[in-house]
């Protein structure tokens, strides 16, 4: 009974803060979030190795970069490829991230994947102490878990979108395999 208690005295903590992060956050990030183009860093483990980056073009695509991939997402197909091996797997997009490309509120933008229903109650936020960064984020989602490091968001200028957001690799000497 104790133990009930002193869990959601915490969580009433935690999330009264969180609310209050979220503005900080917004206010420190307002002027990247309303560039067309957005870029955000991360990483993927605590030892800050594997990173992830990703550049998005709001309302239209997402590049991802990690170590060993490129991932370039829209709102018709998901490529996935691999510069190691020469593959590269074209698939139907993904929904969820297809999803949050369609959103136009910068503020929006941001709690989609914590006020998403189709994310379990697993998913968590945190804020560094000024709430100016994304200390950590998990997501779980299916019975997958994605826990994100150090994220910090950026605007990026692109002079062309079209090049930028593309693979830019011969197709004549890679695999493919389209899976739509």
């Amino acid at each position: 009974m104790l133990n009930k208690l002193i869990l959601t005295i915490l969580f009433s903590l935690v999330f009264s803060n969180n609310i209050d992060c979220n503005e900080l956050f917004f206010k420190s990030n307002e002027n990247s979030l309303r560039n067309n183009f957005i870029y955000i860093k991360a990483y993927l483990d605590n030892s800050y190795k594997d990173s992830l980056n990703m550049f998005i073009q709001k309302n239209k695509r997402i590049k991802l970069e990690l170590n060993n991939r490129v991932v370039l997402l829209d709102s018709n197909k998901t490529m996935n490829y691999n510069p190691e091996s020469k593959q590269l797997f074209i698939d139907r997009p993904d929904p969820l991230l297809s999803n949050w490309l369609q959103i136009k509120n910068n503020y929006q933008l941001l709690n989609y994947f914590l006020e998403n229903e189709s994310f379990d109650r697993n998913s968590f936020l945190f804020y560094n102490k000024d709430c100016s960064k994304i200390d950590s984020l998990f997501i779980s989602f299916n019975q997958t878990e994605l826990k994100l490091y150090q994220l910090s968001i950026d605007s990026i200028n692109i002079k062309n979108p079209d090049h930028f957001f593309s693979l830019n690799v011969d197709e004549e000497k890679i695999f493919k395999y389209d899976f739509r």
